[in-house]
């Protein structure tokens, strides 16, 4: 079927690339700027710049966030690799090992070896218009636990973890991605 409006945001394979090398690694934190906890819901709304510190680098999740002609929502998963974490304030001590300013800041402990990071796309089919984007990256841990990482609010990013809520976000979406750690398999 032909539409008269297409719209596609999916993630490059360069990105794909940095998530595939992901695994095996060890995921130390998550950080952001500012986060907000909601135990209702079970999830964190996080600011729209996430890093995951993986060894000596930091993974930077973003959602890129746009809007149709008809006012729906749809985005991708940005993802970027970096040597520091640009948008939170660090210092670097006499040491050479960075501090976060914690008061600027905030982070998740997780110290758990990646097992398994998956995408998950969105198709979405409308009389006169389709919309398929790159929705949800899941990351599974080595204790088998799932960290979900999704779009919310525009440009806020969405962190969750229990399965229940997983399921819902990912009933309406297909694999697209998976990569795994090969040793392990």
């Amino acid at each position: 079927m032909i539409y008269l409006r297409d719209y596609e945001l999916t993630i490059p394979m360069e990105e794909l690339q940095i998530l595939q090398d992901m695994v095996g690694s060890t995921l130390d934190t998550i950080l952001c700027r500012a986060m907000d906890y909601n135990m209702k819901a079970e999830m964190y709304l996080l600011d729209f710049h996430v890093y995951l510190s993986i060894g000596s680098s930091y993974v930077q999740l973003a959602m890129d966030w746009r809007e149709t002609e008809d006012g729906d929502d749809y985005w991708r998963v940005v993802v970027k690799k970096n040597s520091f974490p640009s948008l939170i304030p660090y210092e670097i001590e006499r040491n050479g090992s960075v501090s976060f300013l914690g008061d600027k800041s905030s982070d998740i402990t997780v110290f758990s070896k990646i097992e398994k990071v998956e995408v998950y796309s969105a198709e979405l089919k409308f009389e006169d218009e389709r919309q398929h984007y790159d929705s949800i990256l899941i990351v599974t841990l080595a204790n088998n636990k799932r960290l979900c990482f999704t779009n919310s609010i525009p440009d806020l990013v969405q962190l969750t973890w229990t399965e229940e809520k997983i399921k819902e976000l990912t009933n309406n979406c297909f694999l697209k991605h998976s990569f795994t750690n090969i040793e392990g398999a």
